[in-house]
Parts: C-alpha cells; structure tokens; sequence
C-alpha cells in the first residue's frame, strides 16, 4: 500500500528585534565615544520571523468506504488494494438476479396498471356523454369518476415500483465517486451482503492535507499570522500552504493545512 510520507508544518510568526541601522548620528553618546572617534548608529525595531517547527501527518481530504445499498452476493470484484481506480469505475458488482426479476415484475404491474387507467379513461368518457344527455343517473357519473381516479392512483404507484425496481437494480454495480487508490477491501468473492455492508474503502490523493497538533500557547498568534510551510521530512523543499484550518480541543488544538 502506497504509504503517505512523514511531513513538518512550520509555522512562521513575526517577532520584533533591536537592530543597527546604517544611519549615523550627528552627535557622539558620550565623551568616551568622541575621544575615541568611533562612529554611532541609530538602533530600530524590525520584523524577524520566528520559526516554530510541528511534526504532522498527511491524510487525504476525500476518504471514504463504499458500503451495498441492495442485498445479494458479491459477483466480481474489480479492484484490491493499492489498486488506482478512476472516478465512475465499477469496483464491484452484486449478483443481480433477484433485482432484474424485481425490475421485470416491476414493469408487469405497470403495464396492467396501464391498461386498466385506459379502460377507465374511456368509460368515463363514454358515461360523461351519456351523462350529458341525462340518459344516466348521477350515480353511474360519480362511479366511472371514482374508477379513473383509482386507475390513476394505481399507474402512479406502479411507475413509482418502476423507478425503485429500476433503483435497486443499478446499486449491484458499486461505482467510484472520485478517482484514488484502495486502501482496504472488506469483502470476499461469493461473500452475501446487506445494505450497510461495508465493500471497499479509498482515499483520494488529488487533496491532501497535514494535520499538526498546535501548542496553546502559540494558538492566538498562529490564528493572526495565518502563515506556515510545509516540508517533507529530510527535505529542504517547501510545499504552499493554500488553507489553515482549525479545530478546537480542550488542551491542543490540531491545525490542518492545505
């Protein structure tokens, strides 16, 4: 497995120095300083940094377990780990016997539910111009108008199998959300699972982040100067840090940065 490597956050804080400057002064400090001719300059306070290095680890900003949302057992598998998957890949598939005879049964009891609102449909058109020449009592209206409402409630529920039938038959095939890399696989070949189940878990390494733990007292500063550097151990070259973030504990306060 590809192991991510060991980095340090260094956190830049600005810090006021006495310093010599160049300018020189008219008058010598002391009687000492003229006898001996030597020259005086004017001192001032200038911004030094003061480096602070934390140890830290990276961990990807996307990381998640791809868990069954249908029950059935495992068919194929894909990927293992340390494999690299590409986002929209399929890492797995669950066999889908029973969630295509659903889809077919699905579809059976719509195409009824079809027929039945258009049986109904026209015979309440038929009683509605019989109706309108007063040649049937307003009874046989309101029962042919009570039919078609029902034959629709019924189509509606029927498409409403359809899509959910239709639903439950994509969720044997397991999709990557973003491309990454597998860290773990939780499931075997012919393995049965139920929804919750975990599959396979990834990170992404598109985003990463190093998480320190920041001492308290450096914490108020840190927040105000929003300035740090990222170096991997051993390493004199510095990665941009483009966010700070920070979450709150009750002793340290650990500091993530990307």
């Amino acid at each position: 497995m590809k192991i991510l490597q060991q980095w340090v956050l260094v956190v830049g804080l600005s810090t006021l120095v006495a310093c010599g400057g160049s300018e020189q002064t008219g008058q010598p400090a002391s009687g000492q300083q003229a006898k001996s001719g030597l020259q005086t300059a004017k001192a001032s306070a200038v911004g030094m940094p003061e480096m602070h290095y934390l140890d830290g680890h990276v961990e990807a900003v996307n990381q998640s377990t791809i868990s069954a949302q249908t029950s059935g057992v495992i068919e194929q598998l894909f990927y293992d780990v340390d494999d690299y998957v590409e986002k929209g890949k399929v890492i797995a598939r669950i066999k889908s016997k029973s969630q295509q005879a659903g889809v077919q049964q699905a579809q059976a009891a719509l195409d009824e539910a079809d027929a039945r609102y258009k049986e109904a449909e026209a015979e309440f058109k038929r009683i509605s111009d019989i109706y309108a020449r007063k040649l049937v009592p307003k009874a046989d209206f309101d029962s042919a108008q009570a039919s078609l409402k029902a034959a629709e409630a019924r189509l509606d529920a029927a498409k409403a199998q359809v899509t959910q039938a239709g639903e439950q038959l994509g969720y044997t095939a397991l999709i990557a959300p973003y491309g990454g890399i597998v860290t773990k696989r939780h499931v075997e070949l012919g393995e049965a699972v139920n929804p919750g189940t975990p599959i396979m878990t990834g990170i992404s390494l598109d985003q990463l982040r190093v998480v320190v733990e920041v001492p308290q007292r450096l914490i108020a500063q840190v927040r105000k100067e929003k300035k740090a550097f990222v170096f991997q151990d051993g390493s004199n070259k510095s990665l941009p840090v483009k966010d700070l973030t920070f979450s709150p504990t009750l002793t340290r306060k650990p500091m993530r940065s990307r």
